[in-house]
Formats: C-alpha cells, sequence, structure tokens
C-alpha cells in the first residue's frame, strides 16, 4: 500500500515536471532531489531511533526486574487464540486460566470449581460482575494458596462463576497484582515482586 501511494506521488511530480520549461524543469528537479533526499534522511533517522528506544527500554525494564529478582522471570508465549494462558495451582490441583489483565479478580469457571471440590450449591453467589456480555454473578473463595511456577500467594480470594458454560477460568489484577509484567510482542514476562 505504501508502494502504491509513492507511486502516486512519483507520478504526480512526474506530469508536474513535464509541464515545465527546460530551464526551470532542471532547477525544479534539483530542489525536488533535495527535499526528498531531506525527507528520506528524517524518516529513516526517525525510524531508526524509535526502534532503539522502543528495544533499549524493554532490555532497562527487564535489567531492572533481573537485578532485583535474581530467577524470578516467567516466560509465556502467546497461544493461537491470541491469548496467554498460565498455570495455577489452586491448593496443589492445576488449573489453566486465560490471562485477562482488565478483569479485576481471577474468576474460576463452574467446571475447574468442580475438579477442585468446591461443592457450588452451598457458595452464595453474592458478588456482581460487568462484562462484555452483560451483569454476571459470582460466589467469592478463598483459597489457602494459589500458586505460579514456585510463587504462592496466600490466601487468595477468587470468585466461581454462577454460568453454567463460562468457559475457561480467569485470572485477573487480584492475582497479577503481586507481579509485575511486560509483554513483548508474542511473550509475557512475568516477574514476583519483592523477591
Amino acid at each position: 500500500m505504501q508502494f502504491l501511494y509513492l507511486l502516486v506521488v512519483l507520478g504526480t511530480f512526474v506530469v508536474a515536471l513535464l509541464q515545465l520549461s527546460k530551464e526551470s524543469r532542471a532547477r525544479r528537479i534539483s530542489h525536488i532531489l533535495f527535499w526528498c533526499a531531506g525527507v528520506c534522511v528524517i524518516a529513516f533517522f526517525y525510524n531508526v531511533q524509535e526502534r532503539f528506544f522502543q528495544n533499549q527500554l524493554v532490555e532497562q525494564i527487564r535489567d531492572k526486574f533481573r537485578e532485583n529478582a535474581q530467577n524470578t522471570e516467567m516466560v509465556f508465549k502467546k497461544a493461537r487464540d491470541g491469548h496467554f494462558y498460565v498455570d495455577l495451582l489452586f491448593n496443589g490441583v492445576r488449573v489453566k486460566c486465560l490471562v485477562d489483565t482488565g478483569a479485576s479478580d481471577t474468576i474460576l469457571s463452574r467446571k475447574d470449581a468442580r475438579r477442585l471440590g468446591i461443592n457450588l450449591d452451598a457458595l452464595d453467589y453474592t458478588k456482581e460482575y460487568q462484562t462484555a456480555n452483560g451483569k454476571i454473578n459470582a460466589a467469592p473463595v478463598l483459597f489457602d494458596d494459589v500458586c505460579i511456577n514456585r510463587y504462592c500467594i496466600p490466601s487468595l480470594s477468587v470468585s466461581v462463576s454462577v454460568l453454567e458454560n463460562s468457559g475457561t477460568s480467569l485470572v485477573g489484577m487480584s492475582f497479577l497484582k503481586h507481579f509485575d509484567f511486560v509483554v513483548r510482542r508474542d511473550t509475557l514476562f512475568l516477574f514476583r515482586k519483592g523477591s
């Protein structure tokens, strides 16, 4: 698309130049070439500078975390569906969760809650959440610990969705706030705070 745009601009210049006399044409061509070279140099340096500072910023962030936390980096690749997934251990039972930085709480699907041995009929579905699909209710459940790799968050409250077909469990900011994280292209880096 950019190449087509460039051809249209060049074509316009060529037509304009053909309308001029030979003397003014040579002078105009030299002016146009001078300005085109200047624009190309500025665009090149702007692009190089942007890439340099973007990479430098990410490296500075990673270096900062590495200094403060030895071997605490966890790396997750984006799945085919464009989302990040992590395996959390709820009281020792592994649950695959979708990372949702826009969710305030961590939400368990009913299917995963059953796997964890939670009696769904005994829960009190008093928490209300506003989602893209409207309001839903959920029940708060307190876990002794919720772990990712070797890092455990003690006494974490999560919610169990009232919807039977609630899909994948979500890990939200109630869990993620205990970590610093950086997304770089298709990779999520998690760093345990205070390690």
